[in-house]
């Protein structure tokens, strides 16, 4: 994932072969500086774009903003059963649980 070529998804089968799987699609968005994937529960794709504080879903090919205040958004992860964290960077760090319930 990166701004100048969108997200890219490809069939590799282990990280060995990551670099090499055949590119499946490439998903573009206005990335001002993306710095993590996660995929949820609901096998919703969320991302996280540190240059515009944002956090987006990506759900039937669209990309939509979450409306949530954060500041410099740099992991996502999933937090079972359902949730994701988000670790925001800086001298006043926190870590958000989001829940899509």
């Amino acid at each position: 994932m990166d701004r100048r070529r969108g997200i890219q998804i490809s069939d590799a089968r282990d990280s060995k072969r990551s670099l090499n799987g055949k590119l499946i699609s490439t998903l573009n968005h206005n990335w001002s500086q993306p710095s993590s994937l996660a995929i949820d529960a609901y096998g919703i794709l969320w991302t996280a774009d540190i240059g515009a504080n944002q956090v987006y879903t990506l759900e039937n090919s669209e990309f939509n903003k979450i409306k949530i205040q954060t500041k410099a958004p740099i992991l996502l992860a999933p937090f079972p059963p359902t949730d994701l964290l988000l670790l925001e960077s800086g001298p006043k760090a926190r870590l958000i649980r989001i829940s899509r319930d």
